[in-house]
């Protein structure tokens, strides 16, 4: 396994078309098995928060700072954010 770098930044949490909410997120880029993978984290911004527990497991859309858009599925919701994986295409990697 090894890191290949990481994505960071202000982005927006989509559920479909519907915005979230704007979020700060991480994401660390790994090479496992010739594979490319992304754990990352997410956090709001403002004070309002929504609780993403009833998105767990369900993929929704990172809009990244630059304006690519990579799909996750949340792994660990909680009130102020959640930990997530990429599912598909890492933009930039």
């Amino acid at each position: 396994m090894g890191h290949l770098g990481s994505l960071k930044g202000i982005g927006e949490l989509f559920d479909g078309k519907k915005s979230l909410g704007v979020v700060t997120y991480q994401i660390d880029v790994i090479a496992l098995h010739g594979l490319k993978e992304g754990p990352g984290s997410l956090r709001f911004v403002s004070d309002e928060t929504l609780s993403l527990f009833d998105f767990a497991e369900r993929t929704l859309s990172l809009r990244m700072e630059n304006g690519e858009r990579v799909a996750i599925v949340l792994t660990t919701p909680d009130i102020n954010g959640a930990s997530f994986r990429t599912t598909g295409r890492i933009p930039g990697f």
